[in-house]
This record gives C-alpha cells, sequence and structure tokens, in this order.
C-alpha cells in the first residue's frame, strides 16, 4: 500500500498496490489481480468485490479506495497463480466540525441534596460523525 491514515472524509484516497512476481521475483504484466469479497470491501468507497486491474510492466495493479468511516479495513486481492493477500488501508478522522454534550440524567434535574449530581459527556466530532480524539475542550460552569 502506498497511502495510509487518509483522511475519513469520502475524499482522501488510499491507494492499493498489488505487485505478481513469477518465481524469480520479475514482474509479471498483463496478469488480472481482483478485489475478494471480503468483509471491509463493503464499507469502502471507490472499491468494490470483484474489480480487477491488470499488472503492468512493473507487475503492478493499483486499486484506490475512499471512506466516510474511519478505522483499519482490510482488502483482499487474488490472482490466479499467485494466490491470495491481504492489504490494510487506515482512515483517520479530519478536523473537528461539531461538540456534542450528553448529561446524565437527560432531564438534568436532580435534587439539591449535595449527594445527587450530572454528569456531563463532551464528544467531538468530525463532518462525518467520526469522534476526533485529542481536542481539548473548555468548560465554564458559571451560568
Amino acid at each position: 500500500m502506498t497511502v495510509d491514515g487518509a483522511t475519513a472524509d469520502g475524499n482522501d484516497e488510499v491507494e492499493f498496490t498489488v505487485t505478481i512476481s513469477d518465481g524469480n521475483d520479475n514482474p509479471m504484466q498483463g496478469e488480472t489481480v481482483t478485489v475478494g469479497d471480503a468483509e471491509d470491501v463493503g464499507n469502502l468507497g471507490g472499491i468494490n468485490a470483484g474489480d480487477d486491474a491488470q499488472t503492468d510492466a512493473n507487475g503492478e495493479a493499483t486499486f484506490t479506495a475512499t471512506s466516510t468511516d474511519t478505522g483499519e479495513f482490510t482488502v483482499e486481492f487474488s490472482e490466479s497463480n499467485a494466490g491470495t493477500d491481504t492489504a490494510t488501508a487506515t482512515f483517520d478522522p479530519g478536523a473537528p466540525d461539531e461538540v456534542r454534550l450528553d448529561a446524565d440524567p437527560d432531564d438534568e434535574t436532580v435534587t439539591a441534596d449535595g449527594e445527587d449530581s450530572i454528569s456531563y459527556t463532551v464528544t467531538v466530532l468530525d463532518a462525518n460523525d467520526n469522534p476526533v480524539d485529542g481536542v481539548d475542550v473548555m468548560a465554564d460552569g458559571s451560568e
């Protein structure tokens, strides 16, 4: 794989490059490489199970994929004589786009007895609702 850690924005691409060579490590041109029906393929854009490509003079077939979901996605590739292998791409969240605040209890009503409390959870999300880690959040409880 030539690009990893793309942004999960539906536009940033990862590139899978599959190389087919003979027993002497010579590149094999004109071989058909096919994308397998692995579970993760359905979660990616731009690549589908059954897609195929011919290897070039360097024995390489290239496939690209996008995603709006973060995480690792494993894709299976096969060639009739060379067999099957997998590659994994990682998509990272985009820039912070939204802050969500959840309260427990939901109605934010408690008894003023010094024992009851309200817990707040703050989640920072990118434009595709993926959680974004490592963002500093400030709270002001003065109101």
